[in-house]
């Protein structure tokens, strides 16, 4: 193989790995919309006090 070919397939390399990688970034941008978004195990849970605080 010739030097100028390796070269020309390292470039392309490169070039897919930087446009895969910018593919990635940009499908998981995010809108702000203001939502609480909760991942993985989540435990929400209402507490009542058992006296008044006033």
């Amino acid at each position: 193989m010739s030097k100028s070919l390796r070269l020309v397939l390292l470039l392309v390399v490169i070039g897919a790995i930087a446009f895969g990688f910018w593919y990635w970034r940009a499908s998981r941008a995010t809108v702000d919309t203001g939502l609480l978004v909760l991942f993985g195990n989540v435990d929400v849970r209402q507490v009542e006090l058992a006296f008044d605080g006033s």
